[in-house]
């Protein structure tokens, strides 16, 4: 008859492969929490620089547009000599945005910016950027917007960017991009909103646009040609907003027979009528095209309503 101490010792015996199975079961979640352990120590090193010093730290709601706030962002104390005000948005313990307005934007500002590999937003106002900086990409899989206005682009830092494979909006409104630098976005094929307000490109900058497979909205900037762009558009744009752009004397060279182009807005922009219907004609999903600020010719209104049916023209940019 069993006795309850050898019962005892037929219960804890185990063979060395059920053993090994054991121990591997176990170190599954003790890994998970070595792993959420070395993240939370890299992000609040990543925080505890980005706040460092004397000031006040925004969690939680805060301005998404740059512009909203200002007045209130220009009282607060500074937070160190660099950095002006953070907000930090937490989701589950984990950093998704962050907006920093007058970040000098050097080697430690990018280590602590690659030690959040969950950050989702990233907004930079007023930021200084050295010449030789570039974007860490190496645990970046979850960036999806970027915002950087007004600064100077330093050369290679465009193309930097390829390595967020998650990418999708890039905001570089009021940027100083030199020329030579537009080449760089042909790298970001990821990227499906490219927003370049008052960027001042040349008429050869607009070849990489060819190369933006994915991209579907796209701001002008300011007196850009829009026939050039139009010239090298990839087909793949649905929106695309002209603000205080021209038309030029020569007409838009469309390569492409057809056009996902749904949605087309004009501001303070000299709209020529027959450059116009050629890239209606090549836009057969155009639904919708907005007017803002622009005089037009006597009955040239109702021609375009006359051309151009099933368009929606108003007054107001979409």
């Amino acid at each position: 008859m069993a006795t309850p101490l050898s019962l005892a010792r037929w219960a804890f015996r185990f063979r060395l492969r059920t053993a090994l199975f054991i121990l591997l079961f176990l170190q599954i979640p003790l890994a998970y929490v070595f792993y959420a352990q070395l993240r939370i120590q890299r992000e609040n090193r990543a925080i505890n620089y980005l706040t460092r010093g004397s000031g006040t730290v925004r969690r939680g709601d805060f301005p998404f547009d740059p512009m909203q706030g200002r007045e209130d962002i220009e009282r607060k104390q500074p937070i160190h000599q660099f950095l002006g005000t953070v907000g930090i948005d937490e989701y589950f313990y984990c950093v998704t945005r962050i907006q920093a307005e007058g970040v000098v934007y050097d080697s430690s500002f990018a280590s602590a910016i690659e030690d959040l590999p969950r950050l989702r937003t990233l907004i930079l106002s007023n930021p200084l950027l050295g010449t030789d900086v570039r974007f860490p990409t190496r645990r970046h899989d979850s960036l999806t917007t970027l915002t950087i206005w007004p600064s100077s682009i330093p050369s290679g830092f465009i193309r930097s960017l390829s390595g967020c494979h998650r990418l999708e909006t890039l905001s570089l409104n009021y940027c100083n991009i030199l020329p030579s630098q537009y080449d760089e976005f042909s790298s970001l094929s990821q990227v499906r909103a490219l927003h370049l307000i008052d960027c001042k490109p040349s008429s050869h900058s607009w070849q990489f646009l060819g190369q933006m497979t994915y991209l579907e909205h796209l701001d002008i900037p300011f007196h850009a040609n829009i026939s050039d762009a139009f010239s090298y558009i990839s087909p793949s744009v649905r929106i695309v907003n002209a603000d205080s752009c021209t038309f030029g004397d020569s007409h838009p060279q469309i390569t492409h027979e057809r056009m996902a182009l749904e949605e087309l807005s004009f501001t303070n922009t000299s709209v020529s009528l027959e450059h116009f219907l050629v890239i209606a004609d090549r836009s057969p999903h155009l639904r919708r095209v907005g007017f803002s600020r622009i005089t037009f010719k006597d009955n040239e209104l109702i021609l375009l309503k006359e051309r151009c049916p099933t368009i929606a023209f108003s007054r107001a940019p979409y």
